[in-house]
């Protein structure tokens, strides 16, 4: 026997209910997952004041979603690199006891799968930087700070301002991605301002975001763009 119409039409609006929920969760878990990644340091940070300390919660956050990945034991990072190896990046510490200026700690950040990059935080004594690891063949490669990668997933600026204290660089870095090695195109050290963001124009074209430090404040004064041409990254 045949359903009425309305049963028909009752079991339809339920299977259709049901696959609006689920693209809906996905939807939510999908979004929760960007905004974790835009806001982590905010977000894990609030109530705390030392960089290295902020790292470390974050590093402890990252390694629940990364846990296949990458694991911590004591002061060593064990990162998995293809063909079942692993890159081992340990911190340096001289004198467990007190701060030493030529120690350095490392705090794993994230790895992006688009471009199969680790990113892992660098605290020297009085500066930072961030440390890429190619998951493919375990190269190595040091940037100054905060990166976002090209639409085509083949090209990475790096940057960082520093307008007041000068303990880090203040300029920004543009490193393609080639064959799983990184090479920098790009090295621009600024004075005068800082790239407080940067964002892709599209996959030739950077647009840098200028920052001044005065009695004011941070006051942001425009943009920089710089575009690809000729195999060689200009002013525009």
């Amino acid at each position: 026997m045949k359903c009425p119409i309305s049963r028909r039409f009752k079991r339809c609006a339920l299977g259709v209910g049901v696959i609006l929920l689920l693209l809906g969760l996905f939807a939510i878990v999908q979004f929760h997952i960007k905004e974790t990644n835009a806001d982590l340091e905010s977000k894990l940070c609030k109530n705390i004041s030392s960089v290295y300390a902020c790292s470390q919660a974050i590093e402890k956050f990252q390694l629940k979603r990364f846990g296949k990945l990458v694991k911590r034991k004591n002061k060593r990072l064990y990162l998995n690199i293809d063909s079942n190896k692993q890159v081992v990046i340990q911190d340096k510490i001289l004198n467990k006891l007190q701060d030493n200026e030529n120690d350095t700690l490392y705090s794993f950040r994230s790895f992006d799968k688009d471009i199969n990059v680790y990113e892992v935080e660098i605290q020297y004594y009085e500066s930072g930087a961030l440390l890429l690891v190619n998951k493919a063949n375990g190269e190595q490669i040091e940037v100054i700070g905060h990166i976002k990668r090209s639409p085509d997933k083949k090209r990475i600026i790096s940057y960082n301002m520093d307008l007041q204290a000068g303990f880090d660089p203040n300029g920004f870095q543009i490193l393609k991605l080639s064959n799983n090695h990184f090479i920098k195109e790009l090295d621009v050290e600024l004075k005068n301002w800082g790239p407080s963001n940067a964002k892709w124009i599209n996959k030739t074209e950077v647009e840098i975001e200028k920052t001044i430090f005065s009695s004011h404040g941070e006051t942001i004064i425009g943009t920089a763009r710089y575009i690809l041409k000729n195999n060689k990254w200009v002013q525009k």
